[in-house]
């Protein structure tokens, strides 16, 4: 059986190698398999830089994808919201749903928050 800290190492390892997208693909992987190895906690080194990667390169679903399944492992955290955030707005999608889960999370917006939100068209 594999484990998700497999998958994470084989993520750090593409992660080093400035294989973001590859780096991805295994931590998805690894978050699949969070459920049955509760004890596991993701690289948080490699987990912000693919959240900053699928901001800026990746699609409004991957992303939404990604923080939800990374969210069974860690709490909603600015981090992910601005990976959403910046993912929709590239792709022209509306978010007041996720400016209002921030404020549910009691997450404030920062100087990074407003700088995103310029980015609306």
């Amino acid at each position: 059986m594999t484990l998700p800290n497999s998958w994470g190492v084989v993520a750090t390892g593409f992660f080093d190698k400035s294989e973001v997208a590859k780096a991805f693909s295994c931590m998805k992987a690894a978050l699949c398999l969070y459920a049955e190895n509760k004890g596991w906690k993701p690289n948080q080194r490699v987990i912000n830089g693919i959240l900053s990667w699928l901001g800026d390169e990746g699609s409004a679903e991957d992303a939404e994808a990604f923080v939800s399944s990374l969210n069974t492992v860690i709490p909603m955290n600015r981090e992910m919201y601005h990976a959403v955030l910046k993912a929709n707005i590239r792709a022209g999608k509306e978010v007041h749903r996720l400016l209002d889960g921030m404020k549910t999370y009691k997450i404030k917006e920062d100087e990074e928050t407003k700088k995103i939100l310029s980015m609306i068209q």
